[in-house]
C-alpha cells in the first residue's frame, strides 16, 4: 500500500554571485511544474516575490496537484530592487 516516507530529499548546490532567487516548494508543486518552468515564472515576477510564489501555487493547483502546495521565493540579489524611499 501507499506510505509516506520520513526520508527527506535533500540536495546541496553551491550558490554563486549570479543566483538571483531560491524557490522552496513542496512535492505538490514539483510534481506538476518543471524546474525550468518554475524558474521562468519567478524570473518574470522577481520584483514581487509574493506574486511569483502565488503564481507557482496557482499553476500547480490548476495542473491538478493533489499534494501539499507550499511555495516560498527567496530573493538573493537585492540589486534588483530600488529600496530607496522618496521624500
Amino acid at each position: 500500500g501507499e506510505f509516506v516516507s520520513n526520508e527527506a530529499f535533500t540536495n546541496q548546490i553551491p550558490l554563486t554571485k549570479n543566483d538571483e532567487f531560491l524557490i522552496l516548494a513542496c512535492d505538490g508543486v514539483w510534481d506538476e511544474i518543471s524546474d525550468q518552468q518554475a524558474a521562468e515564472i519567478v524570473a518574470s515576477e522577481i520584483e514581487n516575490p509574493f506574486l511569483a510564489a502565488s503564481k507557482l501555487r496557482d499553476l500547480a493547483y490548476l495542473a491538478g496537484s493533489d499534494d501539499n502546495i507550499s511555495v516560498i521565493v527567496a530573493v538573493l540579489k537585492r540589486d534588483k530592487f530600488n529600496f530607496t524611499q522618496e521624500e
